[in-house]
């Protein structure tokens, strides 16, 4: 992800056109019951996400593009919940965003808004406003699409925080690789309820990958911890082999394809964190090898590709030179290193419930970053 400033005068332009077209689809939404959920769906496609075609084809699919189109299916079948997508072109289909609401099924707003970068402090802020001002008496869930920004991440938590919204979000949730970090979900923390993210990288074609069917199965009389957890549940649709010559390959390379999804309940997240990093300065040699979270993609893809006899250097051509510098170290595994880690384990795993895939062995749900000293 860039965050990149778009200049006033851009965003002013965008942040009223985006107000009005809202003010005009609540005249034409407002009912007398109001679904109880609203999902807010932020695609930035302005990044250059592709990702493989389906078992038939070896061809790539531009990600946002193929989300944009599942979710509009989706939200005209969703009659308990309102659906709001904002969806950022890529530079490379066009350059206009556009901008859907649903309310109960129905759609009331489908209109090109000008182009803007989404991964912005202000367009993320006014859009959850706007949602909020729309549906002022329903939960607000935010569902972020886009690459890990763990490095990034002040900027989408100030656009959190000046959206000043009159409740936490009900659910902050990532379609994104590799943002269940602790860092993450302390960020967060003061703005949202629960947080659903994954661990590790994900591997996604037009058949698995980041699901969003949660939208077929929410009512409006589930509390918000169920519609978090059923969102964790199906989040990640598991991988799907369909012929006998694929299978074989598939259940050897499934334990480094799949990936787990974690559920956190933020409310003490903050106060865990600020205790985890002074235990985390007296310890800082502590880290051990066996901790260490392996995120790349890249060992995925190329046991997939080459089950497919692909050429996969057609699709491997990203540096990962620089995620291997990094260290991801799974937080419980490195507090059960600690004699005196041994609370702060029992209070991290209170908060934390992990969806593991069927075949996937996974660590236990949370990552830190380290940095040598």
């Amino acid at each position: 992800m860039c965050w990149r400033s778009n200049g006033l005068a851009r965003i002013g332009f965008f942040l009223l056109q985006c107000f009005c077209l809202f003010v005009t689809a609540a005249n034409v939404a407002a009912h007398e019951n109001p679904a109880v959920n609203t999902f807010v769906f932020l695609i930035n496609g302005a990044e250059d996400h592709s990702v493989l075609g389906s078992r038939s084809s070896s061809e790539t699919v531009q990600a946002d593009q193929w989300d944009a189109e599942k979710i509009r299916e989706l939200a005209e079948t969703c009659k308990d919940c309102n659906v709001v997508l904002l969806h950022v072109q890529s530079p490379k289909v066009k350059k206009i965003s556009h901008l859907w609401v649903f309310a109960r099924g129905k759609s009331v707003v489908s209109k090109q808004v000008r182009e803007f970068t989404s991964a912005n402090a202000h367009a993320l802020s006014e859009l959850l406003k706007s949602a909020e001002k729309l549906f002022p008496f329903s939960r607000i869930h935010l569902i972020y699409r886009a690459h890990s920004f763990v490095d990034r991440l002040h900027e989408f938590a100030q656009g959190l925080k000046l959206a000043n919204l009159k409740a936490p979000l009900s659910s902050l949730i990532f379609a994104s690789c590799s943002m269940a970090f602790l860092e993450v979900a302390s960020a967060v923390a003061p703005y949202a309820k629960y947080m659903i993210a994954t661990q590790t990288d994900v591997v996604e074609t037009q058949d698995f990958g980041f699901d969003y069917s949660f939208l077929q199965y929410v009512h409006d009389d589930q509390s918000e911890a169920q519609v978090a957890d059923m969102i964790a549940d199906t989040l990640l649709s598991s991988f799907r082999v369909n012929d006998d010559q694929l299978e074989k390959a598939y259940l050897s390379a499934a334990p480094i394809m799949e990936s787990s999804i974690t559920l956190i309940r933020l409310e003490q997240m903050g106060g865990l964190a600020d205790r985890f990093e002074k235990l985390l300065q007296k310890n800082r040699d502590a880290i051990v090898e066996t901790c260490k979270v392996t995120k790349l993609v890249a060992d995925r893809y190329i046991h997939f590709l080459k089950s497919k006899q692909a050429d996969v250097s057609t699709y491997l051509n990203w540096r990962w030179d620089s995620y291997a510098k990094k260290n991801y170290i799974d937080l419980i595994c490195f507090l059960r290193t600690l004699d005196e880690g041994a609370q702060l384990i029992v209070e991290f795993k209170a908060q934390l419930t992990v969806r593991d895939r069927p075949h996937h062995s996974t660590k236990e749900g949370l990552s830190f970053i380290w940095e040598a000293s």
